[in-house]
């Protein structure tokens, strides 16, 4: 099929519409028609003519008339396609002109069909053209758009700016929601991890979203079942209270907390012994990262003698690579029985920032 650049071509092109007697016969479904003169005809793409026979007199006869499609090259119209009327073979037209035909026309209009569908626009009576403002009504499909600047609203105000990054390969990906679900607004691309950066201008402030931001590591373990400490290992909490993100071991590695992500992270703990003293007694706590003591918390000795509730904290700041353990040590405990549940022997932290 003709482009409509083609067809346009065609139409301005011609300045000898009018051409004189076929110097040529060809047979019925012939592939070429030779003329006397060709002068004025666009080459090398497809025009449309009209060949009409004349009478005995010289006169031309109407009823005859076939609407054709061709190419020119030279003074031969080839690659002939009858478009309407009937092939009479032999001297096929004695009379050829060019003329905007039913065939022209209707190709004209597939063309334009053809090289604005990608614009959403499929009837071929709305052109949408390259320059000026143009409005789309109903449907319209469109196959990865670019928007060069921004998206105005109907008052031409920017909605939303857009600003290329060469070679970008991640973005983001938005999508809507059925009943009952929220839609969603996620980083996606190339890179494994990819995260989204909200960037105010000058003091302006975040607003609207900072009461729903949750924070998803945070943990509450404890120590429920009856527990002496060895003094070389650490504090073994068997049960969780809540963990939101399961990086806490309560199984293998009893109250082993495991960093998901680097960042700071809070952390705190506090044991307690309910014992009859009977002289000096060592109680102290701290945390260990990876098996090394990195914080240190209460520690001192008791000294009063007889029955009684002693316990000790720490509490503290920790910068975590995705990876590093935490653990709670109290290397003074061994053989004191600590007091258990929810409220005497604890193990709490939450992630404050990611790095």
């Amino acid at each position: 099929m003709a482009s409509i650049n083609d067809l346009v071509t065609e139409a301005r092109k011609t300045t000898n519409p009018t051409l004189t007697t076929v110097a040529s016969t060809r047979a019925v479904s012939g592939s070429s028609l030779t003329c006397t003169d060709l002068s004025g005809w666009p080459t090398n793409t497809a025009v449309h003519f009209i060949t009409y026979k004349k009478t005995a007199t010289g006169a031309i006869d109407k009823t005859t008339q076939c609407d054709w499609k061709g190419i020119v090259s030279g003074s031969t119209i080839g690659t002939l396609t009858l478009k309407s009327g009937t092939d009479a073979g032999n001297a096929i037209g004695d009379f050829v002109e060019m003329g905007p035909t039913a065939a022209y026309a209707q190709d004209m209009a597939a063309a334009i069909e053809a090289e604005h569908s990608t614009l959403g626009v499929h009837d071929a009576t709305k052109v949408a053209m390259l320059a000026g403002a143009q409005t789309f009504t109903g449907q319209k499909t469109f196959t990865s758009p670019k928007v060069i600047t921004d998206i105005s609203d109907t008052n031409g105000n920017e909605i939303f700016k857009v600003t290329p990054t060469a070679s970008a390969v991640n973005e983001v990906t938005v999508a809507n929601a059925a009943t009952g679900n929220n839609p969603t607004f996620t980083a996606s691309g190339g890179d494994s991890n990819v995260g989204i950066t909200f960037a105010t201008k000058g003091t302006g402030k975040l607003q609207g979203v900072v009461e729903n931001l949750k924070n998803p590591y945070k943990f509450y373990v404890y120590r429920n079942a009856a527990y002496t400490p060895t003094g070389t290992n650490p504090i073994q909490f068997d049960t969780k209270a809540f963990d939101t993100s399961s990086n806490v071991d309560v199984v293998t590695n009893k109250g082993r907390f495991t960093a998901p992500i680097a960042g700071f992270y809070f952390f705190s703990s506090f044991i307690s012994i309910s014992a009859t003293l009977s002289g000096a007694t060592g109680f102290g706590i701290s945390l260990m990262k990876n098996g090394s003591q990195i914080l240190g918390g209460q520690l001192g000795v008791e000294t009063y003698t007889g029955n009684g509730n002693y316990g000790r904290t720490v509490s503290g700041l920790l910068q975590l690579s995705a990876g590093d353990y935490v653990e709670v040590f109290d290397p003074y405990a061994a053989g004191k029985a600590l007091s258990v549940g929810a409220i005497n022997c604890y193990f709490q932290g939450f992630l404050v920032s990611a790095t």
